[in-house]
């Protein structure tokens, strides 16, 4: 996906909540066809294991979380398929998202295979999402394996993707971010942590915020139930416009990215 370039008009999407309005683990934005996706979620990327399972059990049943992002690639939907069965909430309140790779893609029986073989593993009946994680290959190729596109994509303040955002919001398309956090590496940005400082929340709380008003599904990863419960309190706070305008500054179009290039082609 192209990326927008810096200094762009900040951009809203219709379904961000008003500012100021204090949310939870529960709320959600709708989608194109008529469901709904909890606005807020957990990334699973580099969980194995044990570590994997006990800290979705732990997003799951103690901090309140709704909304787990896996994928093939990450090689742990199994263990994200038991904490999921084995979590008190009901299965129809959890909204679980995976994505096949690009050696899965091209559609008929290898994507057929492949989301078989996801399900199997995770032993769960069904996927609330299925996208797919790098859209390579060509138009051709990626609408022969999926007839409506779905992609995270990296954004924050910092790297704000202001017209791709817009392009989704026309076409439908919620965006959910990629590396919302940057990976930490604007923590002590002049500004972000001045604002942090005034209205007593984290930098992360902050970045995670600032999604939120615009509209966007942060998935912020940890495996630390403290930081779990962290960024899961950025529902519970607004900021202002003027905070707002501050952060919307902070972007530097593809200069601000973390992720400087495409998923490796390895096979999961």
């Amino acid at each position: 996906m192209s990326s927008s370039s810096g200094n762009s008009a900040p951009f809203v999407a219709r379904w961000a909540p008003t500012p100021g309005t204090k949310l939870h683990l529960g709320a959600t934005v709708p989608l194109a066809d008529g469901n709904t996706m909890p606005l807020f979620g957990i990334g699973a990327w580099a969980m194995r294991g044990s570590e994997c399972h006990s800290a979705l059990s732990l997003a799951l049943d103690e901090v309140g979380y709704r909304h787990i992002d896996t994928a093939r690639y990450y090689r742990n939907e199994k263990e994200v398929g038991a904490a999921v069965r084995g979590s008190r909430v009901p299965r129809k309140d959890i909204f679980v998202t995976t994505k096949l790779f690009t050696n899965d893609m091209g559609g008929g029986s290898r994507s057929r295979a492949a989301l078989d073989d996801s399900l199997r593993q995770s032993g769960l009946d069904y996927f609330d999402l299925v996208l797919l994680h790098a859209p390579d290959g060509g138009k051709e190729f990626r609408l022969n394996t999926w007839q409506t596109l779905s992609e995270m994509i990296e954004c924050h303040p910092f790297f704000a993707q202001a017209g791709l955002r817009k392009a989704c919001e026309d076409a439908g398309i919620i965006v959910q971010a990629y590396c919302p956090l940057a990976r930490s590496r604007y923590y002590g940005d002049k500004t972000l942590s001045s604002i942090a400082s005034k209205i007593n929340k984290s930098e992360a709380q902050i970045m995670l915020r600032w999604l939120i008003q615009s509209g966007v599904v942060p998935l912020p990863k940890s495996s630390n139930q403290a930081r779990q419960e962290e960024n899961a309190k950025s529902l519970d706070f607004g900021l202002d416009s003027d905070d707002m305008q501050k952060l919307n500054a902070l972007d530097r179009g593809p200069s601000g990215a973390v992720e400087s290039q495409t998923m490796s082609q390895e096979a999961p």
